[in-house]
């Protein structure tokens, strides 16, 4: 039976006077909440959804909201209903729902109230299946748990909801059998899954983990940070100007180029003479006004930045120093080479010098060109001492500036949400192939941007993470894990001499003992075709002394850092030599000597991949159990389809296989911790004043008030009248300590016979 909740005796009449059987109209009145009350005091878990005309829980609103069991469900018309009342009624019930971090979301934002005890069916199925490429969406799970089919699912209703007036929306018994349907399909969803958690042995991960945390991560959402515009501005600003003057610097060194090199081609210094190569760039009024990833700094009437096309009612690309070259063109780049005859890297991952054809365009008839920063990064390790070398360094800080005005220009201050004057963002807590946490709406929620993307450590990004501010009177801690992926490898291998080098400095190692192996190599094959004396000894003398450090022969260290995991990972002789500039046999030399250095560590991540391509699927921890499904492997293993025939497909699971591991580990370390966090700030009672922010892969962000931080006046009183937080049984002088050790205590519950270390900082600010 559905019973609909309304006040509005228009819909009474009309369901009275229709006789649907299965819906009772129900008035929104005492009696109504008793009867409700009576039904659901009985229940332990209860049903939950909701039908909401947007995505955004301030500014959007509910127009109806379902509670009930399998068998029977209350649809409340929110507008005309009371709904806090019945929603204050499901106090210690636990609320099963499909993807129900929005329901929650969407209900505190009507009742500020946010409830913890959760089930939900969409994060249960993508831990159950994490990996496996099954969708789990409310649709395909039900097809697939309840044997439904696609046609008995009608989910266009739901468009009718999206931008409605909720105040004037009249409900249609379609709109409630829809609003019904899924929660009655909920209760068979979850006992369907209960067996293959049970199966599994996810009964930890799913309920002690994953569960506990999605109130967690709704509050952190729904919080958001406060957002310094001007000082975002400032950097925005900064940022155009820094490169200007990059295309500045672009424009001297292609003039050089073009008189060094073409000094004896008058005929080629001709095409690059008398226009564009030597125009002085200036800065115009376009640069102020446009952006090249078409917006505008012109806001519009509700104070909106304008597209360029609304802007100027043109569909025409706007031009930016149309007289001069324009870098961020890769035609143009590519055309550059050319006129320089400097080769290129191909779509084939082969050197060539790109050809101009007889109407004066770059010929593509053999070759694609690759002008992205991995290509030009591979160019500058595989051509050391190219002329070109200042070029290419100076396009690649060009494009990290250009990404930083496009991505993080202007426009981002338009993200700000208008009810709370704050950024928020909204996370996918299951949904990557590895656990980690992924956040930002893309193209259906353009306003909640993406706090994975923000940079940290780039030149261009200087400070831009200090412009998510914390409330006044709050401090934001910034906590990671120190060396995460070397620790946990370390741990699951057992390989204790990796450590001990990583302690150090692992790349400089690596490296020193590559090239002493190398010049070695080089040596004795002169030797074997009695080549010059004095070339031999000098690669003995190499092979000897040769060193690699921060500070000695450190372009050759800098060449390195992707060479250790990298071969770990299963990194082929061919792209090992290629990335360090030298032949393939010598890249091998590079993947022999890691794996002699650290055999339990390759023994590990090849016994990964053996296992699962004899099973299909990995383990990744003892402690939580997760599972990992590799899709084309269990196709092969079932036979449904020959090996040969998705061999690439096969390669990508097995490499996957091989990290999958560490970066899944890790993934539930960063989870498990932050639950045991909100536990100990709910049991201490600091739920109104220390937050969960967001998480970044291995850092977790946080705020609390200035008391709590260790430094500021307000902490230095408090700690002066001998106060203290308390953990463990052990106390703490401050907060970012407290939480730091609940960090290394819980990560290294997952660790054997090694120890996580915890970096932290603690600023006004997001840091780090």
């Amino acid at each position: 039976m559905i019973y609909f909740i309304t006040s509005d005796d228009s819909s009474y009449v009309k369901y009275k006077e229709n006789l649907y059987d299965n819906i009772t109209v129900l008035s929104d009145n005492k009696n109504t909440l008793n009867f409700f009350k009576e039904f659901i005091e009985p229940l332990h878990i209860v049903g939950f959804d909701t039908e909401t005309n947007g995505l955004d829980a301030y500014k959007n609103d509910m127009v109806l909201a379902i509670l009930g069991d399998a068998e029977h469900q209350f649809v409340i018309h929110t507008s005309k209903a009371a709904f806090i009342e019945y929603y204050i009624c499901l106090k210690d019930k636990i609320l099963l729902g499909h993807n129900i971090k929005f329901d929650l979301n969407m209900a505190y934002a009507s009742t500020k109230i946010l409830y913890k005890k959760v089930y939900d069916t969409m994060i249960a199925e993508q831990r159950i299946f994490m990996k496996s490429g099954l969708s789990a969406s409310l649709e395909q799970v039900t097809i697939r748990r309840c044997k439904v089919f696609p046609d008995a699912m009608d989910k266009t209703i739901r468009n009718e909801f999206i931008d409605c007036n909720v105040d004037k929306f009249v409900v249609e018994p379609r709109h409630i059998y829809y609003a019904a349907g899924d929660v009655s399909s909920l209760f068979e969803i979850k006992e369907s899954q209960i067996k293959d958690i049970n199966k599994y042995q996810l009964e930890f991960l799913i309920y002690g983990i994953e569960f506990p945390l999605i109130h967690i991560i709704a509050k952190a959402e729904l919080t958001g940070f406060v957002f310094d515009k001007v000082k975002w501005i400032e950097i925005y600003e900064s940022n155009l100007e820094k490169r200007f003057l990059v295309e500045c610097d672009l424009d001297v060194e292609i003039r050089n180029l073009r008189d060094t090199l073409l000094v004896h081609k008058p005929e080629a210094k001709l095409k690059m003479t008398g226009g564009k190569f030597d125009n002085i760039r200036k800065k115009t009024e376009t640069h102020k006004t446009f952006n090249e990833n078409g917006t505008t700094n012109v806001k519009d009437l509700f104070g909106n930045l304008m597209s360029t096309r609304t802007y100027t009612g043109l569909k025409k690309k706007i031009e930016f120093n149309p007289n001069n070259i324009k870098y961020s063109s890769d035609i143009q780049i590519v055309q550059l080479f050319a006129l320089l005859s400097e080769p290129l890297l191909t779509q084939n991952d082969t050197y060539v010098v790109p050809k101009f054809n007889r109407k004066n365009k770059i010929d593509k008839s053999f070759f694609n060109f690759k002008t992205g920063e991995p290509a030009f990064n591979e160019y500058l390790s595989h051509f050391g001492q190219s002329v070109m070398r200042d070029f290419i360094s100076l396009l690649l800080n060009h494009r990290g500036y250009s990404t930083a005005c496009s991505t993080f220009g202007l426009s981002f201050t338009d993200k700000v949400n208008p009810i709370t004057g704050k950024l928020h963002t909204t996370f996918r807590q299951a949904s990557a192939a590895t656990g980690r946490f992924q956040s930002g709406g893309g193209t259906r929620q353009p306003d909640k941007p993406n706090f994975q993307n923000i940079p940290s450590k780039a030149e261009y990004a200087i400070k831009m993470r200090n412009c998510f501010k914390a409330r006044e009177g709050y401090s934001i801690a910034t906590h990671d894990l120190s060396g995460a992926e070397l620790i946990i490898m370390c741990s699951l291998s057992q390989d204790l001499k990796l450590l001990k080098i990583a302690s150090g400095d692992i790349h400089s190692y690596v490296a020193q003992g590559c090239w002493r192996l190398i010049y070695a190599h080089r040596a004795k094959k002169l030797q074997s075709t009695f080549g010059d004396e004095a070339s031999i000894a000098e690669f003995i003398r190499l092979s000897l002394e040769y060193i690699v450090s921060k500070t000695q022969n450190k372009d050759q260290r800098t060449n390195f850092k992707p060479m250790t995991f990298g071969t770990i990972y299963g990194m082929y002789a061919k792209k090992a030599g290629k990335t360090l500039n030298v032949p393939e046999e010598e890249g091998q030399i590079v993947i022999d000597f890691v794996k002699k250095e650290f055999p339990q560590v390759f023994k590990m991540v090849e016994g990964a991949s053996k296992f699962a391509k004899q099973n299909g699927y990995l383990i990744l921890n003892p402690r939580t159990k997760s599972r990992a499904w590799f899709p084309k492997l269990i196709d092969v293993i079932k036979g449904r389809i020959p090996e040969d025939d998705v061999f690439r497909h096969i390669y990508k699971e097995l490499s996957e296989a091989r990290n999958i591991k560490i970066q899944g580990t890790q993934a539930d370390m960063i989870k498990e911790t932050s639950v045991n966090l909100q536990s100990w700030i709910y049991e201490n009672d600091f739920d109104d004043e220390v937050t969960i922010l967001s998480w970044v892969h291995d850092e977790i962000v946080s705020e609390h008030p200035k008391w709590m931080d260790g430094k500021s006046e307000d902490w230095k009183k408090w700690n002066a009248r001998g106060n203290y937080l308390t953990y463990n049984n052990n106390n703490y002088p401050n907060y970012a300590e407290r939480k730091a050790q609940l960090m290394r205590d819980t990560c290294n519950k997952y660790l054997s016979n090694v120890k996580m270390d915890v970096e932290y900082d603690i600023e006004p600010f997001w840091t780090k």
